[in-house]
């Protein structure tokens, strides 16, 4: 027999609160912010930040130069 109250029901369908402030922090670290500085470097140059430097946070891409483990 389910005793189980509407509320608590309602609390486990879904992500929850926070669940979905987890799927928006990942997409604005994982695509926005690094598409923001391939798209427009200029933004970060304008208030000091390095086109360089900035390439730092970015994700980088396995070199095919080294053996795959």
């Amino acid at each position: 027999m389910n005793t189980d109250t509407e509320e608590q029901t309602q609390s486990d369908v879904g992500f929850g609160i926070h669940g979905w402030t987890l799927v928006g922090s990942l997409l604005l670290c994982l695509i926005i912010i690094p598409g923001i500085i391939y798209i427009q470097p200029s933004i970060l140059a304008a208030v000091g930040i390095p086109y360089l430097v900035s390439l730092l946070i970015l994700p980088q891409q396995r070199s095919s130069c080294y053996p795959a483990r």
